[in-house]
């Protein structure tokens, strides 16, 4: 059979189905798409059960399951690698230059916060006082930061 004549006769027992549904089992819910049968048309063919696809992946011995398994991962992932839209190399180095700009960035800033915080221990360790003042400005700071987000809610 041609395809033309496939699909004439799909669309026939389509049109017989609708004309065997009742109004109330078919789905008008006022979209304008072609909800012509709420009754799917036949495959023509059997689906084929669960237990059966179980039982032949099961067959063979030890061996032949782990090569089974080894040889679909890798098709697996053939499959999946050739999905993968790759960057191109201007994005590839524009990306990197990203990266490697921020890495630059966020050491200096760890690094000068490393060191205020290693002179702010010398000192206070050199004058107690100086410590309790940095303390307290530090418990101050965190007091009118809470009391300010608590009032913009």
């Amino acid at each position: 059979m041609t395809q033309r004549t496939l699909e004439r006769s799909r669309r026939k027992r389509a049109e017989e189905l609708d004309d065997e549904v009742p109004d109330a089992q078919t789905a008008d819910d006022g979209d304008d798409e072609d909800n012509s049968s709420a009754i799917s048309a036949k495959k023509g063919r059997a689906t084929p059960g669960r237990r059966n696809q179980e039982v032949e992946e099961k067959r063979g011995n030890f061996f032949v399951r782990a090569w089974r398994g080894i040889r679909e991962y890798f098709s697996e992932v053939r499959d999946e690698l050739t999905k993968v839209t790759w960057p191109t190399r201007e994005d590839v180095v524009k990306l990197t230059r990203i990266v490697l700009s921020a890495l630059v960035v966020s050491s200096l800033v760890m690094g000068l916060i490393s060191l205020g915080m290693g002179e702010t221990i010398r000192i206070g360790l050199a004058n107690p006082i100086i410590l309790v003042a940095i303390l307290a400005a530090a418990i101050g700071v965190a007091v009118w930061s809470q009391r300010r987000s608590a009032g913009v809610k």
